[in-house]
């Protein structure tokens, strides 16, 4: 099963997971699971998603940049062409 039909199969099931009783949900879960050959954690993780995964926001990744670009036009000459 490709990227992309997985992608389509999380869409269908996932409204039924949510909506379902704690008995369906363990049954949609095994069959997701055997389905996409995931495992339970990360199935459920999934399947409770409301958004995109987000990368985590590094704030001091821009001021350290920052900090070196201006260290590094300090230290090198200046080239003519």
């Amino acid at each position: 099963m490709g990227k992309n039909e997985r992608q389509a199969y999380l869409k269908a099931i996932r409204l039924r997971y949510r909506r379902a009783g704690k008995k369906g949900k363990a049954t949609i879960l095994d069959e997701f699971c055997a389905v996409c050959d995931y495992h339970r954690k990360y199935a459920i993780r999934i399947l409770n998603l409301r958004g995109k995964l987000r990368k985590p926001q590094r704030p001091w990744a821009q001021a350290s940049l920052s900090i070196t670009t201006v260290i590094y036009r300090a230290e090198t000459p200046l080239v003519c062409l």
